[in-house]
């Protein structure tokens, strides 16, 4: 799934991948207000994996994420290639770049959605706070989990993006070692109109490199998300495509 917790972005995926390969998605934990989220990348993929060997059983299978859920997907990957099970193959949709640095802008801006949408009660202090930047974040830590209690009955907006909010407190301190043998991977990436070639480049390296040269990259011509998202019609049914074509041991672009 991605931040916001869902699945709903992958359901024109799956309806455009080949006949007869079953696909099983983890909504996140902690979404419908009854269960707890999990403290890092690391508990998350563990407890989704678990799920999916109880769905699957040892495999072979595939796991794939798509923009943060990439992340935990390559960590789900991770235990199952180090144990010698049967992996078939890992694919990552448009991961986030550089996500380490980039958190404290998504959850400013988080947080002002927040406020602006009226999705759960946000206390106004933190607009008027001069303190560093660690104390804004405790305080805006505080914030969702006390957010989180007054969502009753569970609004799904509201626990959307309380989610999100979540993810982004715990991908900063995601530190992820590259894998021990190549990992099969099909690295899909949403190029825009005017991309910014350096940043592309460094991406594909930076994936290449986690999964000890094991990455394949399929650019696909679109946006992360909105109207112009690789994941909409009719951007979709080529990344459906080369997913097919990759998995059938081919090439992914024609």
């Amino acid at each position: 799934h991605t931040a916001g917790g869902h699945l709903y972005q992958f359901e024109r995926l799956a309806h455009h991948l080949a006949p007869g390969r079953p696909v099983i998605g983890n909504v996140a934990e902690g979404l419908e207000g009854s269960a707890a989220w999990s403290p890092t990348v690391e508990t998350m993929a563990a407890s989704y994996l678990a799920a999916v060997r109880r769905a699957t059983g040892d495999g072979p299978f595939v796991i794939s994420g798509y923009s943060s859920g990439a992340l935990v997907a390559f960590e789900m990957a991770r235990p199952v290639v180090e144990a010698g099970d049967a992996l078939e193959a890992l694919v990552l949709l448009d991961p986030p770049p550089d996500w380490q640095a980039m958190q404290r802008t998504r959850i400013q801006a988080a947080l002002h959605r927040l406020r602006r949408e009226g999705a759960v009660v946000i206390l106004r202090c933190l607009d008027h706070l001069d303190g560093t930047w660690a104390v804004r974040r405790a305080v805006a830590r505080l914030k969702v989990r006390g957010a989180r209690q007054l969502v009753q009955p569970v609004d799904p907006q509201a626990m959307a993006f309380l989610n999100l909010l979540h993810h982004f407190e715990i991908l900063p301190q995601y530190r992820p070692d590259p894998t021990p043998v190549p990992l099969r991977t099909l690295f899909v990436q949403a190029v825009p109109s005017a991309p910014d070639e350096r940043w592309i480049l460094e991406e594909r390296d930076r994936w290449d490199r986690l999964t000890s040269g094991g990455a394949v990259v399929l650019p696909i011509s679109g946006h992360h998300k909105g109207a112009e998202s690789f994941l909409a019609e009719p951007r979709v049914v080529d990344v459906a495509a080369g997913i097919d074509r990759f998995l059938a041991g081919g090439a992914p672009w024609t």
